[in-house]
């Protein structure tokens, strides 16, 4: 019964015929994959597989093994599909709302590093607009002022970056190579003010 649910045919209309012969070239592909895999490897193995049914998405756990012959030669392939779709999207959930739980947690120390940032541009700007007032034309430290602002805005972006990164829900996002380093970077530039604070120094070498 599930298999005529998950497939919307009857038993009647299976039994005997091949994988060609009853689903589409992608469906077909899937199965040839996991043959070939057990063919070659001649043991059990299992991986999640996301499948558009009906034009809707549906998470399946997959499952192949070998039956084999008593001299150990393969006899035949067997699998199974498990719907996990459910249980999937609870787990997305809950990750979810974990991050925005320690979100919560980090609220006053992200709020730390914002206002730090935002208390030197306002010093600069300020400093920089009483020179002029004054006339006091010092290309040197209004440039010296205007580089610090400039460095600092950036400084804002990186960690305001760095929280939508952290809150935003990537499970659909395709997997990428990175480095190790550029991770710790993107999640330490939300704790230089108080690394700073407590006189911790991090260096990571490539």
């Amino acid at each position: 019964p599930s298999f005529e649910r998950f497939c919307g045919l009857k038993r009647k209309d299976v039994v005997g015929k091949t994988d060609v012969e009853l689903f589409k070239k992608d469906f077909v592909d899937l199965f040839t994959v996991g043959d070939a895999r057990v063919l070659s490897q001649k043991k059990f193995f299992q991986e999640e597989r996301s499948i558009t049914i009906n034009e809707e998405s549906k998470t399946y756990l997959c499952s192949k093994f070998p039956i084999l012959k008593a001299n150990g030669e393969i006899e035949a392939t067997c699998g199974s599909m498990h719907d996990i779709t459910d249980a999937r999207r609870l787990h997305v959930q809950m990750t979810q709302n974990m991050k925005m739980s320690s979100f919560g947690e980090m609220s006053a120390g992200i709020a730390h590093e914002i206002n730090n940032p935002l208390a030197i541009i306002v010093g600069k700007s300020q400093q920089t607009i009483q020179l002029l007032k004054k006339g006091n034309v010092d290309f040197k430290k209004i440039l010296a002022n205007t580089e610090i602002i400039a460095k600092t805005a950036d400084r804002i972006t990186r960690v305001i970056n760095g929280l939508r990164n952290f809150s935003r829900n990537a499970d659909a996002d395709d997997f990428e190579s990175t480095s190790i380093k550029s991770i710790i970077d993107e999640t330490a530039i939300m704790c230089e003010s108080r690394f700073r604070e407590h006189a911790i120094h991090l260096e990571f070498l490539d």
